[in-house]
C-alpha cells in the first residue's frame, strides 16, 4: 500500500469519527435519555445502571445525557472561534507580505507579541477580566489562535507574490485587491485549510481546560471540561465519572489531529509521485 492510499484510508476513517461526533452533537436532544440538568438526589454517583447507562453524577444527572449536549458548547467554541481566527489571522497576514514595509512590521511585531505568551495563561487572564461564556470564549480564543493563520498567510504571501504570474498580473494593471483575491488567497488555501483542522483539536483542548478551571463554559450547562473538573473530587469514589468525559476529549482531539495530518500528507506534491 502506497503512503497516499495508506493516508487516505486514515483520512477517512478520522473524518467518519468527527463526523459522528458532530451528528451526536447535533440530535443530542433525541438520543439523550434523560434532561443533562435534571436532578435525582437518590441516585447520586451511581455506576452503570439500565436507566443510566454511564452512571450518575455528584447531584445524580445522567452522565450520557451530558457528554451528548457537552459536545455542543465544546464543538460551538472550536468552530466559530477557527472561523474567526481564520478570518483574522489570513487577513491580516496576508496584507503583511503583500504590501510589506511599515504595514509587515506593525502586523507581524504584533503577532510577534502575542506568540510570546502560552495561549491558556493568555486566556486565562483576559476570560478572568470578561468572564466566562460561549461568546467571550469565541471572541478571546478566535484571537490567541489568529496569529498561527497570520503567520502562516504571511510567508506564503510572500511566495506567491514573487511569482510569474503576479508579475503578469501587475503588468496588464491588476488592481491590489484582485491580486489578493484572484492570485493571492487561491494559492495559500491549501495550507490554510491544514491549519484550520489543527488549530480545531488545539481550541477544543482550550477550551476544555478553561472550562475545568471555571473559566469557561458557566454551570449549569454541560460541559466536557466542566465535567473533568467536578468528577475530580470524586474519583475514588466514582473513577468512570471522570473517566467518560476524559476519553470522549482523548479520541474527538486526537481523530481531529489525524485527520489534519492526513490531510497535509495528502496535499503533499511531493506524496503524489
Amino acid at each position: 500500500m502506497s503512503p497516499r492510499h495508506s493516508k487516505l484510508i486514515w483520512l477517512c476513517l478520522s473524518g467518519l469519527v468527527v463526523l459522528v461526533v458532530i451528528i451526536l452533537a447535533v440530535v443530542a436532544p433525541l438520543l439523550a435519555p434523560h434532561d443533562p440538568l435534571e436532578i435525582n438526589h437518590r441516585e447520586v454517583l451511581k455506576a452503570s445502571t439500565s436507566t443510566n447507562p454511564l452512571g450518575t453524577d455528584e447531584f445524580g444527572r445522567d452522565i450520557l445525557s451530558r457528554l451528548l449536549y457537552g459536545a455542543r458548547p465544546s464543538l460551538t467554541v472550536a468552530g466559530l472561534a477557527t472561523a474567526l481566527a481564520l478570518l483574522l489571522g489570513s487577513t491580516f497576514g496576508v496584507i503583511a507580505g503583500f504590501f510589506g514595509g511599515w504595514i509587515e512590521q506593525v502586523i507581524m511585531r504584533l503577532v510577534d507579541t502575542l506568540l510570546c505568551f502560552p495561549p491558556i495563561l493568555l486566556a486565562m487572564v483576559i476570560v478572568g477580566f470578561l468572564g466566562g461564556g460561549v461568546t467571550n470564549l469565541v471572541i478571546v480564543i478566535g484571537i490567541l489562535y489568529s496569529t498561527s493563520f497570520a503567520r502562516l498567510a504571511y510567508s506564503a504571501s510572500l511566495q506567491v507574490k514573487e511569482m510569474e504570474y503576479m508579475t503578469a498580473a501587475r503588468a496588464i494593471g491588476a488592481s491590489s485587491a484582485r491580486l489578493i483575491a484572484f492570485y493571492v488567497y487561491p494559492n495559500i488555501r491549501s495550507v490554510l485549510i491544514i491549519q484550520v483542522s489543527l488549530t480545531v483539536a488545539a481550541t477544543i483542548l482550550l477550551e476544555s481546560g478553561l472550562s475545568f478551571l471555571g473559566l469557561g463554559v458557566i454551570p449549569p450547562t454541560a460541559s466536557w471540561g466542566l465535567m473533568i473538573g467536578a468528577a475530580r473530587s470524586y474519583m475514588y469514589q466514582a473513577p468512570t465519572y471522570v473517566l467518560w468525559p476524559s476519553l470522549t476529549i482523548a479520541v474527538t482531539v486526537l481523530a481531529v489531529n489525524t485527520f489534519g495530518d492526513a490531510l497535509r500528507d495528502i496535499l503533499d506534491p511531493r506524496l503524489k509521485q
